[in-house]
């Protein structure tokens, strides 16, 4: 039944987009810039340079500590019921 749907929306899709794309018949072609000539061009796609770190990273051991702690005070918050973290709280 998913599957129905979902090729029943592909099509619905594709139908108006097919739609949209049609000119009614016997309309006359326009000698007016259509809107996509009279957009700006697009800038380059050149990635933007990555700012550079001025203070040197956190060592992995200083992140463990951390984390460590963290851990510790969340049993501790938690102790005595059956809720482990924050996510199983309602």
């Amino acid at each position: 039944m998913r599957r129905f749907r979902f090729q029943v929306l592909l099509l619905a899709l594709s139908l108006l987009f097919t739609l949209a794309a049609c000119k009614p018949v016997g309309e006359e072609p326009s000698n007016a810039p259509s809107e996509a000539a009279s957009e700006p061009a697009t800038p380059s796609a050149e990635p933007a340079p990555r700012p550079r770190r001025r203070e040197a990273p956190e060592p992995s051991a200083a992140v463990k500590a951390r984390v460590d702690a963290a851990r510790r005070m969340q049993a501790a918050r938690f102790a005595g019921t059956e809720v482990p973290c924050n996510a199983h709280m309602t």
